[in-house]
């Protein structure tokens, strides 16, 4: 599969996809549910990702 970066990149900039991932669970003990959350594209000027 081709993932082709959109025109309106600048040079030097990534594209990447955000996943935002959410564990739960009801009681101590208990296994940990795990939730992701597709929050979309962003593009990169540097390589590191800001926390949300």
């Amino acid at each position: 599969m081709v993932y082709l970066a959109p025109d309106n990149l600048s040079e030097g900039q990534s594209l990447v996809r955000v996943m935002r991932t959410t564990l739960t669970r009801e009681h101590d003990g208990l296994p940990f549910q795990r939730y992701d959350e597709d929050l979309g594209d962003a593009a990169l000027s540097s390589g590191a990702l800001p926390v949300v």
